[in-house]
């Protein structure tokens, strides 16, 4: 897996294969447990959610309160990924999976 901070945006990219998809869902549960966050799914690898359930039903006991912070949306396109990655209200971490 590669780590890459874009200067001008400031976005950090996490780029890897598809095999590394446990890692990504690891982030985003981490990330849920301390904020909100916005995830969008591109729509080829389907984010599972009940993966990230699992994970954080062995880290706390406020498993709802922890899945209201994440905000998941489905772009069908490359279009649409665009367009919901401008519309996330800054703070909040965006991952596109």
């Amino acid at each position: 897996m590669t780590l890459q901070t874009t200067p001008h945006s400031g976005m950090t990219l996490l780029i890897g294969p598809r095999a590394q998809q446990t890692a990504v869902l690891t982030l985003i549960s981490s990330l849920a447990l301390r904020q909100p966050l916005a995830v969008i799914d591109g729509g080829w690898q389907g984010f599972d959610a009940f993966a990230i359930a699992r994970a954080l039903r062995r880290e706390t006991v406020a498993l709802d309160e922890t899945l209201t912070r994440i905000m998941v949306t489905r772009a069908g396109t490359a279009y649409q990924l665009v367009q919901l990655a401008e519309q996330v209200e800054r703070p909040y971490p965006l991952v596109i999976y």
